[in-house]
């Protein structure tokens, strides 16, 4: 029986690992939209966005680390996914993806030299049966298994750091949006979603609160009121339309949210220097 049937398929099925392939580029900051419901933080500015990014950075870095520690060192950078694959063809490969979600797949066909690296090594592909490498295609299931869960375990406490890092830069380049948001809100009666403009003052009042109870009660929620709080403080309890305090009691009643929507302004504490 002729092999030619098989080495051709198995050519056709193989993807070149080339030495390009090890020089990882850096991967694209996930886009605010990537993150889903993503709250924002107050008085959010560029340096905080850089150190966010940073932190985003450190901690894929981290994830890459761990993986090369438990084997899976060949790097490939593919349409937004780090493809991560073990030495052993048959312990499979990590997918990383730029969003923080993380796979473990077999490996398919390679098709590399077997001894050396370079492309003297290629000499000994003449023979395209001696390059090709199907152990990921071969491994049982059981065994296959018992390999993902060694290195899903490996990674998992880092890429549970890169996927928080993902979220607070995600926070972080959100905020930007927010303070116009706001300001357009109560200066110009737009609103926060689709919809008709809001003329009334009562009416930019009643969204400024309904936006601040629809945050979820998490930390990132916090962080989102904490910030609308901050704005209404500022703008609008100072300004000539304030919230009444016959609303407040009526919002206080209504939240849903478990925090209270706490918006009085406070006089600074006395200076012990002018009040002796």
């Amino acid at each position: 029986m002729s092999l030619l049937p098989w080495v051709l398929a198995g050519l056709a099925a193989a993807q070149p690992v080339a030495e390009g392939d090890t020089d990882v580029p850096e991967p694209e900051v996930p886009s605010v939209e990537a993150v889903q419901s993503a709250p924002v933080e107050e008085d959010v500015d560029f340096t905080v966005i850089v150190t966010s990014r940073e932190r985003l950075l450190r901690a894929r870095e981290m994830v890459l680390e761990q993986a090369r520690a438990a084997g899976y060192v060949r790097e490939v950078r593919r349409d937004g996914r780090t493809i991560l694959r073990h030495d052993d063809p048959w312990k499979g490969e990590l997918v990383l993806h730029d969003d923080g979600e993380l796979e473990f797949k077999r490996q398919p066909v390679r098709f590399e030299p077997v001894l050396g690296k370079g492309p003297a090594a290629w000499i000994t592909c003449v023979i395209p049966l001696l390059c090709l490498r199907a152990g990921g295609q071969t491994v049982g299931k059981r065994k296959l298994g018992h390999d993902r869960r060694a290195a899903l375990a490996a990674v998992m406490p880092e890429v549970r750091d890169y996927t928080d890092a993902i979220a607070d830069y995600a926070i972080d380049a959100k905020v930007d949006e927010l303070p116009d948001q706001l300001a357009a809100l109560w200066e110009r009666g737009v609103p926060l979603d689709d919809g008709p403009r809001l003329e009334s003052w009562e009416a930019r009042r009643e969204a400024l609160f309904r936006f601040w109870d629809s945050r979820t009660d998490t930390e990132w929620g916090a962080r989102v009121q904490a910030a609308i709080a901050s704005f209404v403080r500022a703008e609008v309890q100072t300004g000539p339309h304030p919230y009444t305090a016959e609303e407040l009691d009526r919002f206080d009643r209504e939240r849903r949210s478990l925090r209270p929507f706490d918006v009085v302004r406070r006089a600074p504490p006395p200076d012990p220097e002018l009040d002796p």
